[in-house]
């Protein structure tokens, strides 16, 4: 650099003229040439690389560009921060720095490490938007999810309190001594009375009834449902008075429907109450396995799988009963004089219960069977007496299925026909009970039979008033001197001479 500056001097010492007229013009001469040699070093100096801000260098000085010797002499040095730029060239950076100029060769290597930091203090910077954006999304995602879950909280929960749309039926709960509301509240979940144990706890304490509620043991349940609302079940609850007990009797041969519409008349249930509680509600009863569900094969067309097996009898009944209580009341009925064998039942029990399972045995027949055979004596037949008569008939039908293969009982008719009314062309449930068209036994009982009716299925009469009967085929009622007697036959012939002898039709 100091050759370069040599050179520049000299050029400019060559250039002086060579003789000064007076001194005055000497100093005036020797002034231009000092002002022009500082103007030329100035513009020198600026074309040279300079190191740029943050570590970042200029062109390589070879590169600089020399001042042209033809440059006019008197170019006039700018102002001392007010700096006059020919046109096209670029005002330097503030604070005297120039700004990096593309040169078009490579970047040095502090350049190239310079630009990678800044590069990834962007990328960094960048990455902390996203994150800050993501954040954001997420805690708006779990906002609104809370949002959406307490709210549906408070309506299945505001459902819950009020009742809304939910069962009538009506469910027994014993409440022990000392049951906390807690306790409470998950029997009744348990009972499907309700379905949010933790609300109806809190609503007890909100309303100041927490530790309020009564005992209600096995001898006077309280009796609740789901639709009463937490204020109607809280209000039973606080309730200890016993209910009143009805007794009611049901007759031998009554069919389900005769009996739903007994127990409604008498306050102990509601009738639909007790036909819904036969369909959903679950018993454990071994004699109930045999039944088939009905929709599985044929049994679809069985109006309703519990007939048969509601034991006629007189019962004593809490007023407002579940239905539940009070089938699970007729079917313990059942199997504790049918069903099985123990020790503590009376000998004409006893002797029952060893004739069915014997008959079973032999015949290779079903109890539902046997009870369904049951309820047809107990439909046909005029009285007891006139029972097991009844029975060897139907019995010997079923022995001889090629010679008759339907019973032809009109109290099968009857009973589908009451019950649902049909037109005139037979459709399948008809069929499934109407013995005139269907062979063998109907689908299912047709009524609830007694024991006398039950004991003459499996132990069929040999002789009727000391008659023979055990090659009959043939029944018929008739009324003589204000008495009603059963008619007898062996052949077709014979039974309609009784008909029409009797004006039988």
């Amino acid at each position: 650099m100091s050759e370069d500056v040599d050179k520049i001097l000299n050029e400019l010492k060559n250039k002086q003229p060579s003789a000064p007229s007076s001194e005055e013009n000497a100093d005036q001469m020797l002034e231009k040439i000092q002002e022009e040699r500082r103007s030329k070093v100035d513009n020198f100096k600026l074309n040279l690389d300079l190191e740029e801000p943050d570590g970042q260098t200029g062109a390589d000085p070879a590169s600089a560009v020399m001042p042209d010797s033809s440059e006019p002499k008197s170019r006039p040095v700018p102002p001392a921060g007010d700096y006059a730029w020919a046109e096209g060239e670029k005002a330097p950076s503030p604070a005297g720095k120039e700004e990096p100029r593309d040169t078009g060769k490579a970047t040095p290597a502090g350049d190239e490490k310079t630009a990678e930091k800044t590069k990834g203090q962007k990328k960094k910077e960048g990455s902390k938007v996203n994150w800050k954006v993501l954040t954001s999304v997420i805690y708006g995602v779990l906002v609104l999810g809370v949002s959406i879950g307490l709210a549906c909280f408070l309506i299945v929960g505001a459902i819950d309190m009020l009742g809304f749309n939910k069962s009538e039926q009506k469910i027994d709960i014993v409440i022990p001594e000392g049951a906390t509301t807690q306790e409470i509240a998950q029997e009744l979940k348990e009972k499907g009375i309700i379905d949010h144990p933790f609300i109806f706890a809190l609503y007890s304490k909100v309303m100041g009834k927490d530790g309020t509620y009564k005992p209600h043991g096995e001898d006077n349940p309280v009796t609740l449902s789901a639709d009463m609302g937490y204020n109607g079940i809280i209000a039973q609850l606080q309730s200890g008075q016993a209910r009143e007990v009805v007794s009611v009797t049901i007759p031998e041969g009554y069919t389900v429907e005769d009996i739903a519409k007994t127990l409604e008349e008498n306050g102990v249930c509601a009738a639909s109450d007790f036909y819904t509680s036969m369909r959903e509600d679950e018993f454990d009863y071994d004699f109930l396995e045999g039944i088939p569900e009905n929709g599985a094969d044929e049994s679809e067309n069985r109006l309703y799988r519990m007939e048969g097996y509601l034991f006629p009898d007189t019962y004593e009944f809490y007023t407002g009963s579940s239905a539940k209580s009070v089938i699970t009341k007729f079917l313990d009925n059942f199997e504790s004089k049918i069903s099985i064998e123990t020790t503590n039942r009376p000998d004409e029990y006893k002797q029952l219960w060893s004739k069915m399972h014997s008959c079973m045995q032999e015949r290779g027949v079903t109890l539902d069977q046997i009870i369904t055979l049951a309820s047809l004596i107990q439909a046909e037949a005029s009285g007891d007496d006139d029972m097991a008569g009844i029975s060897r008939v139907l019995w010997n039908r079923l022995d001889n299925p090629d010679r008759f293969p339907r019973l032809e009982c009109d109290s099968t008719w009857n009973y589908i026909n009451n019950i649902v009314p049909q037109p005139d062309t037979v459709t399948p449930q008809q069929e499934a009970y109407y013995t005139y068209v269907r062979q063998g036994l109907p689908v299912g009982p047709i009524c609830n039979p007694g024991l006398a009716a039950i004991e003459a299925a499996v132990e069929p009469a040999s002789e009727v008033d000391g008659e023979d009967i055990t090659g009959c085929f043939y029944f018929a009622h008739a009324t003589v001197s204000g008495e009603p007697i059963t008619l007898y036959a062996r052949t077709q012939e014979e039974h309609d001479r009784n008909r029409q002898r009797y004006n039988i039709y």
